[in-house]
């Protein structure tokens, strides 16, 4: 629109307009009472006043987004010193702590969340450092206190290793004292009961045998207690040959076969035909069956025994097994039937009594010969002992005689 002023200086619509995009054009007539005195037109061009709009408006706009990247940049730099900072010195200190550093000091002066989460992580810190610190001092008392009971224990285990070769020296110099003498009784009362020294009536000869019997039977004790002093003593040692393991069952059957038909025990003993040949020492065999065989005899009672003596032949080992039909053994006893000075129950019989270390005399000697024994009990009745003792040649054929 265009506009001029009147003869009154009032603005009013003027007469013409005309604009394009670089042009303002604008005319009035110029009228004096009715008489047109002739017409006034102005022109001017817009290219200019564009130009300065434009520098004003691209200035104007250059330093709003200067300010807005200053601001910005404010921005980022306070929440760097207000939020982000603090995470990093926490996440930092949490590596600190984990690698064992518990002396670091954090700031804990804000009072915002990030000041709380400060407090609760200085806290931890600081509970951590003492528990370890805790942990510590119980170790070394612990570790004071173990130092204390083994130096105790070191001590009382070498009075007890002097104890015991105080003891083991003892039994085996009474041992070797007393076998002499009793050996001088037994061949005076052989002698006696021979005739040598004269005829004896029935009621001497009783008491006489009697007396043999209990001279035998010290001897026999007083040789476990010599054989297991020198397994203690590692001083056993064994005379290994080829042997045939049947002939070895054959001699210690004949052995104690007077003690068994005393007793009225029938011997079933079941073995391969074929000849066996294993590499052992034949007298420690003969003292493990004897001792196994012996121990069976002694707890079948005097009516009705029945002792079973098995040889299983296997790839590479032989299996003995010696099944009786006596009191078996009492289940809190199985696992330790082995042991020193135990015994399964009490022996069937008058004078029938042990010293309790012929079943572990015979399991050293198995071991020795590297095999293993093990018993339980039949249930039909008695023990059922098994051992078994490598071998080199093998034979599967198996047959009964009585």
């Amino acid at each position: 629109y265009g506009f001029r002023r009147n003869e009154n200086n009032e603005i009013v619509e003027a007469d013409s307009f005309i604009s394009d995009l670089d042009n303002l054009e604008a005319g009035s007539e110029i009228v004096y009472g009715n008489e047109v005195l002739g017409t006034i037109r102005i022109y001017i061009t817009t290219r200019y006043m564009k130009d300065v709009l434009i520098k004003n408006l691209v200035a104007h706009s250059t330093l709003v987004i200067l300010l807005d990247i200053v601001l910005v940049v404010l921005m980022i730099l306070l929440l760097r010193m207000r939020i982000i900072k603090p995470i990093l010195e926490l996440t930092n200190a949490s590596f600190l702590i984990a690698s064992g550093d518990l002396d670091l000091d954090i700031d804990v002066s804000r009072q915002d969340e990030l000041g709380i989460l400060s407090h609760s992580f200085d806290d931890m810190r600081s509970s951590i450092k003492r528990q370890i610190e805790e942990l510590k001092n119980h170790h070394n008392n612990l570790e004071k206190l173990v130092n204390e009971r083994t130096k105790e224990l070191y001590l009382a285990n070498e009075e007890l290793i002097n104890h015991d070769r105080m003891k083991s020296d003892f039994v085996v110099m009474v041992s070797h004292e007393l076998r002499t003498p009793l050996a001088i009784f037994g061949n005076i009362v052989s002698n006696i009961l021979a005739g040598i020294l004269g005829k004896i009536n029935k009621r001497q000869r009783d008491n006489l045998m009697i007396v043999e019997d209990e001279i035998v039977r010290l001897a026999r004790i007083i040789t476990d207690f010599l054989d297991i002093s020198k397994i203690e003593a590692g001083e056993v040692s064994l005379r290994f040959e080829q042997i045939s393991f049947q002939s070895i069952i054959s001699d210690c059957i004949e052995t104690i076969r007077s003690l068994s038909d005393a007793k009225n025990i029938e011997l079933v003993v079941m073995m391969p035909k074929e000849d066996i040949f294993i590499n052992v020492d034949r007298d420690k065999m003969k003292q493990v069956m004897t001792n196994l065989l012996g121990n069976a005899i002694k707890f079948i009672p005097d009516c009705a025994g029945r002792i079973i003596i098995c040889m299983e032949d296997r790839d590479h080992e032989i299996v003995i097994n010696i099944d009786d039909n006596g009191l078996g053994i009492p289940d809190e006893n199985i696992d330790k039937i082995f042991n020193r000075f135990i015994q399964g129950r009490k022996q069937v019989g008058p004078g029938a009594h042990g010293t309790g270390l012929g079943l572990a005399i015979t399991k050293e000697l198995i071991e020795m010969h590297g095999g293993r024994i093990w018993v339980e009990n039949s249930p039909t009745g008695g023990a059922n002992f098994r051992f078994m003792i490598p071998k080199k040649v093998t034979s599967n054929t198996c047959q009964i005689s009585k």
